[in-house]
């Protein structure tokens, strides 16, 4: 049977009773806005690419080469048989012959959860991985999809009795990786780093670098910007007094809290007050924050009224107070898990396996100040989304597991 995608880290549910949030509150988003691309219908739409092909399956992880070929990690066969595998493909959809991991069978593949592409072309996998009889959640392959034995990974431990995953690699500078999730990496007795690490290429990691954050956080995407800097967002509370934070925080590059930087609402969630997560962040090109994940509403309890209706995706200033010209509050029962910003500034989220069956749901485009485009919808009900990345200003690849009749894991759109 064909994989289903399912949220990571939540727990999707078919009854939801919530609050309205924002009722009659004296803060309401500006609904006049300079941008022209406000109205969906004035804008070039956005269309499936029938030129691109791909491989059956479902997708868990991607990333993309700078030369466009587009590599992934999953589920991927037909007739009811899906293997773990990577391929590459190339940019109209076919599979790259030139790479191939099935050449060292001294590894066993249980998952896959992120990737990246290292500037030398190999690729780093996160997952569950069996090596030798031992288990590993962080290799590397060469550019040809070998298993690269050169690389050794960090010990990474379990916290809080949760087996330790990885979430997202980022690729930092020249020759760093930073790499985040649930785990616990000991250099010396006494000093632990959870969560999230930088580490070389080689795999050794780089003690200059580290975050204090508690253990029962949840880490779920990171955003590097060109300065070095860079956004992480989740479940977390970590910090006292000025660098507090909560939800999204802005580090410097050893791993310091930027006071310049400071959400500071909770987040309700579809299960309650204060457990909602930020699951993906994205920039845009006036430097605000779009974040998009599992909530319902973002209240600030120092004021008076200061409940909003912001559902699953809301955009911050860059001092991390909300923009109030973006309002959206359409209701759907599956979270973003990635977003996407296009040049013009409109906003592509993908979400997970959608329970209500709407074709359009795993998919949404918003304008720059959140109004839902209507037009855009790309069919496949039951489909998800695990990551949006941009191939280029007018290419879009969606990556999850999708219902068209190929029951393809990857499909692009285009305008």
């Amino acid at each position: 049977m064909k994989h289903i995608i399912y949220l990571r880290n939540y727990i999707l549910i078919t009854t939801l009773t919530f609050i309205c949030f924002g009722c009659g509150k004296k803060d309401n988003p500006d609904p006049s806005n300079s941008n022209s691309n406000n109205n969906p219908s004035t804008t070039q739409p956005l269309v499936i690419d029938n030129s691109f092909s791909s491989i059956s399956g479902s997708c868990f992880a991607a990333a993309l080469q700078p030369d466009g070929k587009l590599v992934i990690a999953g589920g991927f066969g037909s007739a009811g048989n899906y293997p773990y595998k990577v391929y590459r493909l190339n940019q109209n959809g076919g599979i790259d012959n030139s790479f191939n991991i099935d050449v060292d069978k001294t590894w066993v593949i249980n998952n896959f959860s992120a990737m990246a592409i290292l500037n030398d072309g190999k690729i780093m996998l996160g997952g569950d991985f069996t090596i030798n009889g031992t288990r590993k959640i962080l290799v590397r392959l060469t550019a040809t999809g070998a298993l690269d034995n050169g690389f050794t990974s960090p010990n990474f431990n379990k916290i809080s009795n949760i087996l330790p995953t990885i979430r997202k690699i980022i690729v930092v500078g020249s020759d760093r990786v930073l790499i985040e999730g649930q785990f616990n990496t000991l250099i010396t007795a006494g000093t632990d780093y959870n969560h999230l690490i930088k580490i070389t290429y080689n795999g050794l990691l780089d003690p200059s670098f580290r975050l204090n954050v508690l253990t029962t956080s949840f880490l779920n995407d990171l955003l590097p910007l060109s300065d070095g800097k860079f956004y992480v967002t989740g479940t977390f509370y970590w910090g006292s007094g000025v660098t507090a934070r909560q939800y999204i925080a802005k580090l410097n590059t050893d791993g310091s809290v930027d006071a310049s930087f400071n959400f500071k609402e909770t987040l309700t969630g579809r299960l309650g007050p204060a457990i909602g997560s930020i699951n993906t962040v994205a920039l845009q090109s006036d430097g605000k924050i779009v974040i998009g994940g599992d909530f319902i509403g973002i209240v600030n309890s120092a004021i008076r009224d200061g409940a909003y209706n912001y559902i699953q995706v809301a955009r911050l200033n860059t001092d991390g107070s909300i923009d109030f010209n973006f309002s959206t509050s359409e209701f759907y029962n599956s979270a973003i898990n990635s977003i996407a910003i296009l040049p013009d500034n409109r906003i592509l989220a993908g979400r997970g396996f959608n329970l209500n069956g709407s074709g359009d749901g795993y998919a949404r485009l918003y304008s720059n100040n959140g109004v839902i485009d209507k037009t855009f919808n790309l069919g496949f009900p039951n489909s998800g989304v695990t990551q949006v990345i941009k191939q280029s200003d007018d290419k879009y690849i969606l990556t999850g597991s999708f219902t068209d009749p190929a029951g393809r894991a990857v499909i692009r759109i285009t305008k």
